[in-house]
């Protein structure tokens, strides 16, 4: 009986230790993918060669994977996918920032970007600033993990902070409160968008009328 125990208990400790073994396996193989990505991410920020290892489309893979997504940057804001309607029809995306992000901004820093209507969250690296009057921080910035002459414009004032996203897709455009962190966002491409649809719908009815009374 003794000898019974005893091979339980060894069995017990042998698999204890294989799980422990396994675990550590598993911990040190995530820990290696967070920091690949973080190394490769950081360099195409910074504009630096990276291993000859790796190919294009190993790169604009791991920058569109969604695990890159959780180790890099800084989520500037949550934003209401569903539009509220302003009395000029103009439809808007209420969001919150983070206002400690925005009290933050430095240069080199990347942003996580939340936009409705895009098929994933926007990447942008802030690689230049300059100050204007009145105490006007800007700041320019490239996405990474798009299309090239994509980017963005961070421009913050003593009371609000503006931000210009231009795309290949469209422009947005982000209007935050410093103070409450309450901001709203446009799609400037799809207003406008809508501005012609509506003058063309216009015209053609004062067309009908016009032919009508005739």
């Amino acid at each position: 009986m003794k000898v019974f125990f005893f091979g339980c208990s060894g069995l017990l400790s042998l698999a204890c230790s294989t799980f422990v073994a396994l675990t550590s396996i598993n911990v040190s193989e995530q820990n290696q993918n967070t920091l690949y990505i973080k190394e490769t991410v950081a360099a195409v920020a910074s504009s630096k060669p990276l291993n000859t290892e790796t190919s294009h489309a190993e790169l604009v893979s791991v920058i569109n994977d969604e695990q890159a997504m959780e180790v890099m940057g800084d989520s500037i804001w949550s934003v209401d996918p569903v539009p509220s309607k302003v009395e000029d029809g103009v439809p808007l995306l209420k969001l919150q920032a983070n206002r400690q992000v925005l009290a933050t901004l430095n240069l080199g820093q990347v942003l996580q970007l939340k936009v409705p209507g895009l098929d994933k969250v926007l990447l942008a690296e802030l690689f230049s600033t300059h100050n204007q009057r009145n105490n006007m921080q800007v700041w320019s910035g490239r996405l990474l993990n798009r299309q090239p002459g994509e980017s963005i414009l961070v421009t913050k004032g003593s009371h609000e902070t503006y931000i210009t996203i231009s795309t290949k897709k469209a422009v947005y455009s982000v209007r935050i409160n410093n103070e409450t962190g309450y901001g709203t966002m446009i799609n400037e491409t799809q207003v406008l968008n809508d501005l012609v649809d509506r003058s063309k719908d216009k015209e053609k009815s004062d067309s009908t009328r016009l032919a009508q009374t005739d």
